[in-house]
């Protein structure tokens, strides 16, 4: 490759196949790390696509780090996810219930503690209350 000129299309794609190896990415991540050219074959090849990136992005929060849906939507509209795509991964009001209450059991925090805690975690008001 020279100096001030594009960049192999093959050396892009090995950069972002490499970059994928990490961990999912959204079609967003891989046009900010200047990979743009090589997403047609990315999608081509099935290894980058939002709705799977939205799927397990939303799963992983759930198993490592539980948020709200508020905070995933702030998540994912970070990572470049279209509003649809987020709209059909979110949880639904009975999951997201069942999540707050599981946080508020491990946590066992007093009522103004529990409420700034699911708060800040991106719950609804709403379900803090219902469960407050």
């Amino acid at each position: 490759m020279k100096v001030g000129t594009v960049a192999d299309p093959r050396s892009l794609l090995s950069k972002a196949i490499n970059l994928l190896s990490y961990r999912p990415r959204s079609v967003a991540e891989i046009k900010q790390r200047g990979l743009a050219a090589a997403i047609p074959q990315l999608i081509e090849l099935d290894l980058l696509d939002d709705q799977k990136f939205a799927r397990w992005w939303v799963d992983q929060r759930l198993t490592f780090r539980p948020k709200g849906n508020r905070a995933l939507t702030a998540e994912l509209l970070a990572k470049g996810i279209d509003r649809e795509i987020i709209a059909s991964v979110m949880l639904t009001r009975e999951e997201e219930t069942r999540l707050a209450k599981k946080l508020l059991v491990k946590k066992n925090l007093d009522k103004p503690h529990a409420q700034r805690y699911l708060l800040a975690r991106g719950f609804s008001s709403d379900i803090v209350f219902q469960l407050i």
